[in-house]
């Protein structure tokens, strides 16, 4: 199969990820770019879609003057949270784990803050926001690789704002939209930086994902990236001839693939 109720998954079984590139990619952002297209994102999909993986999505940030915007943002949906932990069991699925990333992307945990990538798993909404924690609006099951996938990135660049202001103000703004989710709109994640915040929705059409979201709180933030992801076909076999992608900058993919149930022996304690 390749989609239908049985791929709609839960926020328990999703990573939220902001990556800033690989210290020894930082002066080719073409070769960045390019270990991405070829290698990066066909391995995710060829690896981890035999183990669970229902969607993906990931998407090449414009290079920008704030320090705090990252290199590449990143969705990746499997069935459940038990799968994901899972997939250790397997070589693909400690490959996904460390040794792509590591080639890719900065994992140095001594990195500045602010340029420090992060990954997490996403919490409800509810009163306080923080920062590098992802949230989501609804806690419903949805399929993202279905319907269209829109992504927005804004950095506040007024300085006499807080970070508490700032946090305080998206809060509003979210807090007015979960209580107000429009027709269609099928799920919605986000995450804040300092300076940025960064959002992804679900849309059960291409007509839909043109809708103007949160249209308010974007005058208020400069935009860094703001598109609507394109479907994009990867096979799932290594063996298949495929030359990978072409990404140019500001490229959002959602990558499509043929699903399958994760094996039993990704379920229950070893």
């Amino acid at each position: 199969m390749s989609g239908g109720e049985d791929y709609k998954t839960g926020y328990d079984g999703v990573r939220v990820s902001a990556w800033f590139m690989a210290k020894g990619l930082q002066d080719s952002r073409r070769d960045f770019r390019c270990l991405l297209g070829t290698e990066f994102i066909p391995a995710i999909v060829q690896l981890m879609s035999p183990q669970g993986l229902t969607a993906f999505i990931s998407s090449v940030i414009p290079d920008d003057s704030c320090e705090e915007v990252p290199d590449e943002t990143e969705i990746i949906f499997f069935s459940s949270y038990e799968v994901y932990q899972n997939r250790t069991r397997t070589t693909g699925g400690r490959l996904f784990g460390n040794g792509i990333h590591q080639v890719v992307f900065d994992l140095d945990e001594n990195t500045p803050f602010e340029r420090r990538s992060f990954t997490e798993f996403p919490q409800l909404m509810e009163n306080d926001l923080w920062i590098k924690t992802p949230y989501y609006l609804v806690d419903n099951k949805v399929d993202w690789m279905k319907g269209r996938n829109t992504h927005y990135i804004g950095v506040r660049e007024d300085s006499s704002q807080s970070v508490s202001e700032f946090l305080d103000m998206i809060h509003t703004h979210m807090a007015v939209l979960q209580n107000n989710m429009p027709s269609g709109l099928e799920g919605f994640l986000f995450v804040i930086t300092n300076k940025c915040l960064i959002y992804w929705a679900n849309w059960s059409s291409p007509k839909l994902a043109k809708s103007t979201l949160l249209y308010s709180l974007r005058q208020k933030l400069r935009k860094v990236l703001n598109t609507i992801s394109q479907p994009t076909e990867i096979p799932t076999s290594t063996k298949d001839n495929f030359k990978g992608l072409t990404l140019d900058e500001g490229d959002s993919i959602s990558t499509q693939f043929k699903r399958c149930n994760p094996p039993d022996y990704m379920y229950g304690e070893e």
